[in-house]
């Protein structure tokens, strides 16, 4: 929203100074796109355009009315300029909401509108997770809610943290029974396997998910939650795991010379 309304004041400005700086319409402008801006910072639903109409209309005509009164301007001028106007409020944001698509192709961002789409779980993706590892799919749930509660709890982009992690354990696809979220009856699959296999496995549920992601077209945001959601930390368990064997090796090896 800062940046909108920064970027749309100077456009206003500039288009003030060329129309041999128009005072009332530089101040009208400002006034308008800053209500504007109010009332559409965070889509999150269709009827929120139709109520930037009204914000819209509703700024013009306070802006109009004020401007033109204090220049005595007659009654038929001020209802010309406030129909006009109008037109201007109910057109704008169906155009711009018509054309945020191909916006978001041209300069790669990701908006709230997008974000909205990829939280539905008919998602390719979502669903395919929900099938073949319901158990990544409950877990990954489960962080978006809380991850959208503590986003929103700090003012940060609640929706995004949310959505960005339905989809940061995508890559558990590939091995679904090697994660302990999808395993059964107490059996362990990284029981029979070697600390480093069991590491490389664990690991490259990052990798595949980042291919998925790709195939997918998922935006970079997104991505983002898949390549960094586990660190630069060690994979503990396998790193105690190859402890305890080296241990248990070492000890060995000393009662074998004794």
């Amino acid at each position: 929203s800062r940046v909108a309304f920064v970027g749309t004041a100077t456009i206003c400005l500039i288009i003030g100074a060329q129309i041999g700086g128009d005072f009332n319409f530089i101040v009208g402008s400002v006034f308008v796109i800053t209500y504007a801006i109010y009332a559409v910072r965070q889509v999150r639903k269709r009827s929120q355009i139709c109520k930037s109409i009204i914000y819209i209309v509703l700024g013009y005509c306070l802006a109009i009315f004020s401007t033109e009164m204090l220049k005595y301007s007659p009654p038929k001028s001020i209802l010309n300029n406030i129909f006009y106007a109008t037109i201007n409020g109910v057109f704008a944001p169906f155009l711009a909401y018509g054309i945020i698509g191909l916006l978001e192709n041209l300069f790669g961002i990701t908006t709230y509108l997008s974000l909205l789409e990829l939280a539905d779980f008919n998602q390719p993706l979502l669903k395919l997770l929900s099938h073949e590892a319901t158990g990544s799919f409950t877990h990954s749930v489960t962080v978006g809610n809380l991850a959208e509660a503590a986003a929103d709890a700090i003012g940060a982009n609640a929706l995004l943290a949310r959505v960005g992690s339905y989809y940061h354990d995508i890559g558990k696809l590939t091995k679904p029974e090697y994660f302990i979220e999808n395993q059964a009856f107490d059996y362990n699959r990284h029981d029979k396997l070697a600390p480093n296999l069991s590491a490389i496995i664990i690991l490259n549920h990052v990798k595949e998910g980042l291919r998925l992601a790709n195939e997918y077209k998922l935006p970079q945001v997104i991505q983002d939650f898949i390549s960094t959601h586990h660190g630069t930390t060690p994979v503990s368990y396998t790193h105690l795991r190859a402890h305890e064997t080296v241990l248990d090796l070492v000890c060995r090896l000393l009662l074998e010379k004794k």
